[in-house]
């Protein structure tokens, strides 16, 4: 890709002129410690102490405009600077880097755009780019459309540098609604990917939704703990698709833990390409997969839509989804305590309407390709968030608490506590082993004050 003949790093691009989907963010930076970053240097035994001494701490981020920054975590001057892609092929780093064994990780974002989604490790002393992975297998997608088929990387990445494996999660193929160009299940979208740490070599993949045809992209951080079954610690990796299903796999193989089975789903229209199965999770979902009584005023509904099953392809007779596009789990991470053994999420039910052609498959008239419209707020649908816990030693839902609002923030544990907030400003402790509500507080009540819908730290 000839990276360094890119434009010079140091010229910062202005915002107007990155492409992003979803507002101007950047998730965060990661600290480097001096003492940590001797992993990926063959120089460094024979490095004397006093010569080791000499690096200073880190701070790096990932900028729009795909420039990676090492910051002296003292004095905030640029250690260095790299740039990791072209901003003007539609690519950005919004997410959060991470750091082990000497490398510094990001992934590219842009999968309304028809990027081909990357993961990239830098060295952290250097800022050399150690290795690349393309998230988009051709042989997995029609033609050349494996080009521009998206599967972008939104989340900070886990790592367990015991196994020596990078662990993420991949977003939507591009169109998202349309597959009518992009026959096949479009590997690696909507999956969970474990790479070696290393050298970035794939070791193992589990695709969550095939030939995503609904925007369900796997956009939550990928989460790390111990499962107990059979009186045996099985190290575990737990994810929630935007489709609602909660996966356990095991992190060593990307085996389930919990089985999952290929169920039948509808396949019509036929230029849609549409998968005829879909992997369900036995783990219980927080996230209704069908409508609930209740919910649906067909009285108020939009003329002419239909409502239809969870999987069917948008179509050009006009479709109502639970779960939606913007349903099941979003980009927030999840929690896990080691004293319940219990997985703490928020999830969403808010079902979404679907209209595409064959002839959909160009750039709206923001310049993004989704392949359909959506729209989330429907006349006759009530839409809710929930917050729960799933015991990880079973998979079934322990506790769950019903919100007004579609769940946005992240969950945190800390104790025997855990907390979660809403958009509409209530900040929520609750007893992680039972879902006892123990206070709220009210954001709103500080000047300024917002709603919240990041995680929480304690």
């Amino acid at each position: 890709m000839g990276l360094q003949a890119h434009a010079n790093p140091r010229r910062n691009a202005p915002l107007t002129d990155v492409f992003v989907c979803c507002g101007l963010n950047n998730r965060g930076v990661v600290f480097v410690p001096s003492s940590s970053r001797e992993g990926n240097d063959s120089d460094d035994e024979q490095r004397s102490a006093e010569e080791r001494k000499e690096k200073p701490d880190m701070v790096v981020y990932g900028r729009l405009d795909d420039v990676v920054v090492a910051l002296n975590a003292q004095t905030g001057a640029v250690i260095w600077k790299t740039r990791v892609a072209d901003f003007h092929n539609r690519v950005a780093i919004n997410m959060a880097p991470q750091f082990a064994h000497g490398l510094v990780i990001v992934g590219l974002a842009g999968g309304e755009y028809e990027i081909r989604g990357q993961v990239i490790a830098l060295t952290a002393d250097s800022g050399q780019i150690a290795w690349r992975f393309q998230t988009t297998l051709p042989e997995s997608f029609a033609g050349d459309s494996f080009e521009r088929g998206g599967a972008p990387v939104w989340q900070n990445p886990t790592v367990d540098e015991q196994l020596g494996l990078l662990y993420f999660a991949t977003g939507n193929p591009s169109p998202d609604a349309n597959g009518i160009d992009r026959a096949g299940d479009n590997l690696f979208s909507a999956s969970v990917v474990a790479l070696d740490l290393k050298t970035g070599k794939l070791r193992w993949h589990f695709q969550e939704t095939h030939h995503d045809l609904w925007d369900y992209d796997s956009a939550q951080p990928t989460m790390l703990f111990a499962v107990e079954k059979g009186g045996d610690q099985i190290p575990a990796l737990g994810h929630c698709s935007k489709n609602g299903n909660y996966y356990i796999f095991d992190r060593r193989n990307g085996q389930p833990i919990f089985p999952v089975t290929e169920v039948k789903v509808p396949v019509s229209p036929s230029f849609q390409s549409a998968s005829a199965t879909q992997p369900v999770s036995s783990v219980e979902p927080l996230t209704p997969l069908n409508f609930l009584p209740g919910t649906i005023d067909m009285t108020k509904l939009p003329k002419n839509l239909t409502l239809a099953p969870q999987y069917t392809p948008p179509q050009e007779n006009e479709i109502l989804i639970a779960v939606g596009d913007d349903g099941g789990c979003e980009g927030v991470a999840g929690a896990f305590s080691p004293r319940t053994k219990f997985i703490y999420y928020g999830a969403r039910y808010e079902p979404a309407r679907y209209h595409t052609s064959p002839t959909n498959t160009g750039p709206n008239d923001v310049g993004k390709f989704l392949g359909s419209t959506f729209a989330e707020l429907i006349p006759g649908v009530t839409d809710f968030g929930i917050f729960g816990a799933t015991d990880s030693t079973t998979g079934k839902v322990v506790w769950k608490i019903n919100v007004a609002q579609p769940a946005k923030s992240g969950m945190l544990v800390a104790g025997d506590l855990a907390f979660f907030g809403e958009g509409n400003g209530k900040f929520h402790a609750v007893n992680a082993a039972t879902g006892e509500i123990l206070f709220t507080f009210d954001g709103t009540t500080v000047h300024n004050g917002g709603g919240a819908q990041a995680a929480p730290v304690a």
